[in-house]
Order: structure tokens, then C-alpha cells, then sequence
């Protein structure tokens, strides 16, 4: 597997139909980004907006991914 054309960066992924927050600047192989597909996510500056927009958008508890989100 490879990582996302946006790795490395100070981003945040939001998978829309999972509520599963990735931290780009952190992602692994194990994230599975690429599986997610662009019309599946959307990206944002912040953890607190992706988290935003998982509940008032998706009624969906956000979540963070345990391989990219490290506290």
C-alpha cells in the first residue's frame, strides 16, 4: 500500500461515511487513505472542525484514527 497524495501535510482527512479522523502529517500505511476516495472525505485545518462536521453533518461520533492521531 502507499500513502495518500496529501501525507506529510499539516491537514486533517475526514472519512465522511465512518466518521474516522486522520491527522496527515502522521499517516501510516495502516491508515488505508486511498481506499476512502475523494468523494468519501474531505479535508480540513483542524481536528475540532473535521469533529465539527462529523456531527452536525453525518450525525456521526467523530472518531480518531489510532495510527495517525496520536495524542
Amino acid at each position: 500500500m502507499a500513502l495518500s497524495p496529501n501525507a506529510g501535510k499539516d491537514k486533517y482527512l475526514l472519512e465522511k461515511h465512518t466518521g474516522i479522523i486522520h491527522y496527515l502529517k502522521n499517516e501510516t500505511e495502516e491508515c488505508n487513505i486511498l481506499k476512502v476516495g475523494p468523494a468519501y472525505s474531505s479535508l480540513t485545518s483542524s481536528y475540532e472542525k473535521a469533529a465539527e462536521i462529523v456531527l452536525l453533518t453525518y450525525h456521526t461520533i467523530p472518531r480518531a484514527c489510532k495510527y495517525c492521531c496520536k495524542e
